[in-house]
């Protein structure tokens, strides 16, 4: 049977951790509060401690690391262990939640650029191809960053709006020669709707951004 301790305060976690003393090299333990089913704090022998929660679905037990117990007061770990358990009782898997959150963020624009990018060398001719990495790579840098399913039509339309400004251009001065030559290829020629070279961005960014318009 799991023992149970409290773990309300900061207070009882000392209690706690005195009472079990030094302990071995290979101490690795789950104490879980008496007042909050699934709630615990790991306690290691190394001294990292961990706050956690424990639940069980589809047959299988599952844990939410919360934070270092040196980082995160006991009444607020109380408080997100009560809102993530209150979620698995509707059902829900915080578990899961949280590996796709962590698989999306790690999807940002820029990583997945390369990809894209190598997949449209085959399919356009050079000139076109390298008027798309420049705008890309460049015009939208400031997108890299972000993960793909917040590279909106808003977000796109925002960094265009900049692009229109000067706010993006390469802050450091070119050489005289190299405006001299740059000069005929620094903006490309305008439509009725704008330059062509930003249509061609946000086209591009538009397919790889997700339909929400939002």
């Amino acid at each position: 049977m799991k023992e149970r301790d409290s773990l309300r305060t900061v207070a009882s976690i000392r209690t706690l951790l005195a009472r079990l003393g030094s302990l071995p090299i290979n101490y690795d333990k789950v104490h879980f509060d008496g007042d909050l089913p699934g709630f615990g704090l790991r306690v290691r022998a190394s001294g990292v401690h961990t706050w956690m929660i424990q639940y069980a679905i589809a047959g299988r037990t599952r844990r939410v690391v919360l934070g270092l117990q040196s980082a995160l007061d006991p009444g607020k770990a109380r408080a997100t262990a009560q809102k993530l358990l209150a979620q698995v009782r509707l059902g829900k898997d915080p578990a899961a939640d949280k590996a796709r959150a962590r698989v999306a963020a790690a999807e940002t624009f820029g990583a997945l650029l390369p990809r894209f990018l190598k997949r449209q060398e085959t399919r356009l001719r050079p000139r076109s191809y390298v008027e798309t990495v420049r705008h890309l790579e460049v015009n939208a840098k400031p997108l890299h960053g972000l993960p793909i399913e917040a590279v909106t039509r808003r977000a796109i339309a925002d960094q265009l709006a900049k692009i229109e400004e000067g706010i993006s251009m390469p802050t450091r001065s070119p050489s005289p020669t190299t405006r001299r030559r740059g000069r005929a290829r620094e903006r490309p020629p305008t439509t009725s709707c704008g330059s062509s070279g930003e249509l061609w961005m946000t086209a591009r960014l538009i397919s790889l951004a997700p339909s929400s318009s939002s």
